[in-house]
């Protein structure tokens, strides 16, 4: 608690910005777009559930290997080629 009582939070170092990041917004992108796209394109009173369920499973064994490969190389090519290094101290 600080001195005013309230509770302040640990914040994680910088280095976690973007694991955090895709952390949380794999997941709802991986859920939220497929529902969009089913909202949009199914008959007015169709069941939603069932085909997004359907479109979910078979989405996220080819987009998390993707996104593992794109990440890791856009990652490397920022680091080696577009970045300077950080300063040492």
């Amino acid at each position: 608690m600080n001195k005013y009582g309230e509770c302040t939070m640990k914040k994680l170092p910088h280095k976690f910005q973007i694991p955090l990041t895709v952390a949380i917004m794999l997941p709802i992108m991986l859920t939220a777009m497929p529902a969009v796209m089913l909202y949009s394109t199914l008959p007015k009173g169709a069941a939603l559930f069932e085909p997004w369920l359907d479109t979910v499973t078979r989405m996220v064994p080819f987009a998390l290997p993707t996104l593992l490969v794109i990440a890791g190389s856009i990652r490397f090519v920022v680091t080696k080629w577009l970045v300077q290094p950080a300063p040492s101290l």
